[in-house]
């Protein structure tokens, strides 16, 4: 199956559009041994990401990630390969400007490759044990961050810890990394009193009943990210640290990276990735050589409670250079509030007589003051707008600061406050008593302009106002930052002022303008007319259960038989007339009336399957499944019907699994329903087949858009011929869609496709078919 899915994304990715594209900035390839969701993997990932992009300054950096995946796959020598031939067809054309690898699985993987696919693009890796790699394979644009076997470190700790020890058990999982420590763990020269156990096993349980009868000893949680509870899913690492500290009554220091609960360990992970940035950085500012990295030893993390819990000394030299978590404040820490306003108190009482009027004056006045002034910039705020408007307002000018949120984040939010005072200074200085300025909220200004101002005038003032924005660098101290912005403005003629401004710069982003007037949309009045007319009709059509379900057979291509039925919704006009999805559901989407829709056409599923006993499918969308109340009402209506295994609810694969979780647990639920699952539309876009085996599809169904190519393309015929091998081998079966000749249905039984539908077969209609 792993050559298949293997071969099947490289077809996939030659097409796509952006392995073709070009680009400008910096293009980081990041090679990971592990999954996405490995603890390991991602503080390594985002500390040097963003420690990368904070030193490349201005310049946005591009990042792409491909996973390996060694902890739930056996990388043989054919796994390999697909990998790479994957590889070379994703970036053959778009070839990056550095690699970045983390674990030895990644670095052993890529610098197999440089010779063949990236000749001359430099590697950096981190969090690599084996120091002897870069003996294997000799390049000079390779450095990195190498793993230090830390087993001295921890066996000094834990023998100065407690003296009297005999055996120190290392736990992991048995993986591949698992098994290289192991090995790591054998050449150690230890005090002969002292004996290391290598504890290796695939689940929690197993460990847990291991040392509820091994001898004595402390424990060293090495490699074990991929354990598994007795359902052999993955369990989460802070799930496994407070399992075995809460059940197993010894010390537990972590060798992977600190975790809270844990009585000890290194948290190395993000110095890894920090310092891995620091060395593509100079190879990414032209350094033809940059030197490894063997000698990190990060500070170590140790937790208060564990160290109170197994009677250490708190005073002993190792925790007192530790930094320590969970450590409860001193006495003076815990009563330094108190202190301080025992002696505050008393100077307040000898002068309170005498500044309490003051002071209440003063807090009136500051109240005034606040309701119409902003108090970071001090310009006039939105209160004060409105009030202005009324009686002196002709113009109203909008301002905003274009990309401000991105430099918000990367100067952080003092230098972001500042750049907004600094805004409202500049703004200060150009008004007048006919032009005040204004800021309404986070990085929006205003302009109010009086009637002495013509539209001409305005126009050649903000023209103006936008170049001198561009042309000033504010905030040199923090070494200058020029900022652009984008203004629309609209004549006052009622209270939306505001949003009409608001259009007018977006119209002028539109046109890539800086400025903007406000004009009338009749085009976007007729729209909004449109969107207003048909929320009333779908209303009335719900409410007057005028929508109605139309049936499109499903064919068993080998027996000419019809095997199911697609349900589809339509609307029953009060003239007769037939109204499809295309009109209506989009409008349904932005309005509550779409769960009501939905809930609806479950009731007229269940309905027809009772009646018929027929199989039907039903499209159930991520916003569907992202709203709990229609997500209850199915499960409730299937549960008290008992037809869930006549029901098929299809997903549609181009809209994206955003919340994967939740719609993991969505497929489970209907599951033990027995409800069935399709994939809607694959084949299209970003084909994520992770997801797909690991949501236990039963059907895929081809995109029309395959579909229709079938006969006219020969690659078309490969990546459908693929898809349908991919499916059985994973005991899915296939619908082909938008089949609508004989000559494609003969194709489809060619390439072993299982069912199909399509106006050929069968058109969309009211009533179930024989």
């Amino acid at each position: 199956m792993q050559w298949l899915l293997g071969l099947l994304l490289c077809l996939l990715v030659i097409n796509m559009p952006w392995a073709h594209a070009s680009t400008n900035p910096p293009h980081i390839l990041m090679v990971h041994s592990y999954s996405q969701d490995f603890d390991w993997t991602i503080k390594q990932q985002q500390a040097f990401t963003q420690q990368l992009q904070k030193l490349n300054g201005q310049q946005t950096l591009r990042f792409s990630s491909e996973y390996l995946d060694t902890k739930r796959i056996q990388p043989s020598s054919q796994y390999i390969t697909l990998f790479q031939n994957y590889l070379v067809a994703k970036y053959q054309k778009f070839k990056p400007d550095l690699i970045y690898v983390t674990d030895d699985n990644a670095a052993q993987f890529v610098l197999g490759l440089k010779p063949q696919i990236f000749a001359d693009t430099p590697i950096v890796f981190s969090g690599v044990s084996n120091t002897e790699l870069l003996n294997t394979y000799p390049f000079q644009q390779v450095s990195g961050v190498y793993e230090k076997p830390y087993f001295d470190e921890y066996v000094t700790i834990l023998s100065e810890l407690y003296p009297n020890i005999t055996t120190i058990y290392y736990v992991g999982d048995g993986s591949i990394t698992d098994k290289f420590v192991g090995e790591q763990i054998d050449k150690l020269k230890l005090d002969k009193s002292i004996t290391i156990e290598h504890v290796q096993k695939q689940y929690l349980a197993q460990i847990v009943d291991f040392f509820t009868q091994a001898q004595p000893g402390p424990i060293i949680l090495g490699t074990a990210g991929s354990l598994k509870n007795v359902a052999g899913e993955i369990v989460d690492l802070n799930v496994t640290i407070n399992t075995i500290s809460s059940q197993l009554n010894r010390p537990l220091l972590v060798a992977m990276n600190y975790v809270d609960g844990a009585l000890a360990g290194f948290l190395f992970a993000e110095q890894f990735g920090f310092e891995a940035a620091h060395l593509a950085h100079q190879y990414l500012s032209g350094a033809p050589t940059v030197n490894t990295i063997d000698d990190l030893l990060p500070t170590l993390h140790m937790d208060y409670n564990q160290i109170k819990r197994f009677g250490l000394n708190i005073s002993h030299p190792i925790i007192a250079n530790a930094h320590v978590h969970n450590k409860p404040k001193s006495i003076f820490e815990t009563h330094q509030n108190l202190l301080f306003w025992l002696g505050q108190i008393s100077i307040v009482l000898t002068i309170f007589i005498t500044v309490f009027s003051y002071l209440m004056v003063r807090q009136r006045n500051q109240l005034l003051l606040q309701q119409s002034i902003d108090p970071l910039t001090q310009l006039s705020n939105r209160l004060a707008l409105t009030q202005d408007v009324v009686n002196t307002g002709e113009t109203f000018a909008l301002i905003n600061i274009n990309a401000f949120s991105s430099l918000n984040h990367f100067y952080g939010t003092a230098i972001g406050n500042r750049l907004l005072v600094a805004t409202g200074d500049l703004l200060m200085s150009k008004s007048s008593q006919r032009i005040k300025a204004y800021r309404l909220n986070a990085d929006q200004f205003g302009l109010l302009f009086s009637h002495t101002y013509t539209q001409q005038q305005v126009t050649r003032y903000l023209t103006h106002l936008i170049e001198q924005f561009e042309s000033t660098e504010l905030l040199p101290e923090v070494g200058g930052v020029t900022l652009t912005v984008s203004v629309g403005a609209t004549l006052i003629n009622d209270d939306r002022y505001i949003e009409q401004a608001r259009e007018a710069m977006a119209k002028g982003r539109r046109l890539q303008q800086s400025f903007a007037w406000y004009q009338l949309d009749e085009q976007k009045v007729q729209q909004q007319a449109h969107n207003a007319k048909w929320v009333n009709k779908l209303k009335s059509a719900l409410n007057e259960h005028r929508l109605v379900a139309y049936y499109q057979p499903i064919v068993d291509i080998s027996s000419g038989q019809i095997k199911s039925y697609e349900m589809l919704a339509r609307i029953h006009q009060e003239d007769g007339t037939v109204i499809t999805p295309n009109l209506f559901i989009e409008i349904a989407k932005r309005t509550q009336q779409y769960h009501r829709l939905t809930r609806q056409m479950i009731d007229t599923a269940l309905s027809c399957i009772e009646q018929h006993k027929v199989q039907v499918s039903i499209n159930f969308t991520m916003q569907d499944i992202g709203h709990p109340a229609t997500v209850d009402y199915l499960l409730a209506q299937l549960e008290k019907s008992q037809n869930g295994q006549y029901l098929t609810l299809e997903i549609t694969e181009t809209e994206g699994i955003e919340n994967y979780a939740l719609v993991k647990q969505f497929v489970q639920q209907i599951k033990t329903l027995g409800c069935k699952l399709a994939i809607d539309d694959f084949g299209t876009g970003y084909s994520n087949f992770s997801h797909l085996l690991d949501l236990n599809a039963d059907v895929i169904k081809l995109d029309g858009s395959l579909i229709q190519r079938l006969l006219k393309d020969e690659k078309t015929e490969q990546i459908v011929k693929l898809l349908v091998a991919f499916a059985h081998s994973n005991n899915m079966a296939v619908t082909a869609e938008f089949v609508d000749s004989q000559a494609l249905l003969d194709k489809l039984a060619e390439l072993a496709v299982d069912s199909a539908q399509g106006f050929h077969l069968g058109k969309p209609a009211a009533t179930i078919l024989s």
